[in-house]
C-alpha cells in the first residue's frame, strides 16, 4: 500500500469503524463521505477508496486500519 493523505486515511478509518457490526452499510458511507466533503476544502473522488475498502477480508480490516492510522497521524 502507498502512503494516504490525511483525508484519504481519515476515510479508510471511518469507513472500517463503520463496519464493527461486520458490513458495509450505504447510508453510513454516504455520512462518512458528506462529513469529509464538509470538513476538507477539496474535492475527493473516493471511487477507488471505496472499492479497496470494499474488496478487504475482515480479517485484513485490522492491518488496513493499522497503516492508515499511521498515514493520518503522519499527516496531522
Amino acid at each position: 500500500m502507498h502512503k494516504s493523505n490525511k483525508s484519504i486515511a481519515g476515510y479508510h478509518l471511518l469507513m472500517i469503524l463503520s463496519s464493527v457490526d461486520g458490513e458495509f452499510a450505504p447510508e453510513e458511507g454516504m455520512l462518512v463521505q458528506q462529513y469529509l466533503a464538509d470538513e476538507f476544502p477539496f474535492k475527493m473522488n473516493l471511487d477507488n477508496e471505496l472499492e479497496t475498502i470494499a474488496l478487504l477480508q475482515p480479517e485484513e480490516w485490522k492491518d488496513h486500519f493499522e497503516f492508515h492510522g499511521r498515514c493520518f497521524l503522519e499527516d496531522s
